[in-house]
């Protein structure tokens, strides 16, 4: 088995490098790209909207049945603070 399962340390960098082109990425290229399980790069891609992982804006759309990730700018959930 070429999947890791062990803790994530490190993934988060590489799932960013791959979210930085601004294209739309599934769960599932990422995890192949990476070589960890899509869970545990589903659970990274979350983690990097969080405050310790520097709260990226990384926004998802539901496209032809599963949902498609990219990295744009500003930080996660902006802009809707600011408009309530």
């Amino acid at each position: 088995m070429d999947k890791k399962y062990y803790k994530r340390k490190g993934m988060s960098p590489q799932i960013l490098d791959i979210l930085k082109d601004g294209e739309w990425h599934t769960v599932q290229e990422i995890s192949k790209e990476i070589g960890y399980l899509e869970t545990g790069t589903s659970a990274g891609i979350r983690s990097l909207r969080k405050d310790a992982y520097g709260k990226l804006n990384i926004v998802g759309k539901w496209l032809g049945g599963v949902y498609h990730y990219r990295l744009e700018d500003g930080k996660y959930k902006e802009q809707l603070e600011l408009a309530v």
